[in-house]
């Protein structure tokens, strides 16, 4: 079949299914090839003390052999620490900051209840995103240990969930670190 003037065939090798997945625009073949995600998670500080503001950063990687679609990525900080809105970054593979690019990040949002949410576009082979914000962990935590949930599905990609916890002191304890041959001992006193 010959559309317009194009004799090659390439205008029908343009032509394509698209589907409608949550919102969004997809190409049915690129949502039939599953692919997988993975997560790792760090903070600046594995301690922290009341009205401390710790760093955290998530990396999300696609480490399966497709491009993910509409990667949907959130984290969720069960506590009574605030995320400082201002402090929300999305980094690329190649160390760019592509936070307020709308073509890569379809969404962000912090919302009142303590989480992060993010949507990708898409994530090529072995890509990876890293998402780095503070919280500021308040004087009236009542919790010592505080624990973050991280998620990221694509519409191509199972779900993967990751948690972690961060221990939060009172203003009358303090750490000290001893080195003991081949590991570091933490030491928690209480000031009297």
């Amino acid at each position: 079949m010959k559309i317009g003037n194009d004799t090659s065939g390439i205008a029908n090798k343009i032509t394509l299914n698209i589907l409608n997945k949550e919102g969004y625009a997809v190409e049915e073949e690129e949502f039939k090839k599953k692919t997988t995600l993975d997560i790792a998670k760090y903070s600046l500080k594995e301690d922290v003390k009341e009205g401390d503001t710790n760093t955290y950063t998530l990396n999300i990687q696609n480490v399966g052999e497709n491009t993910a679609r509409i990667v949907r990525v959130e984290e969720k900080i069960e506590s009574n620490a605030n995320i400082i809105r201002d402090s929300l970054r999305i980094i690329d593979s190649n160390g760019q900051d592509v936070t307020n690019n709308k073509n890569i990040v379809l969404e962000k949002e912090i919302t009142d209840d303590n989480k992060i949410i993010a949507v990708i576009n898409k994530m090529f082979r072995y890509e990876k995103y890293e998402i780095t914000y503070d919280a500021l962990h308040n004087e009236s935590e009542t919790e010592q240990r505080v624990k973050t949930i991280s998620k990221a599905r694509g519409l191509n990609t199972e779900e993967k969930v990751k948690e972690s916890i961060i221990n939060v002191k009172r203003k009358n304890e303090k750490c000290r670190y001893r080195n003991n041959k081949s590991s570091w001992k933490k030491d928690i006193k209480s000031r009297r």
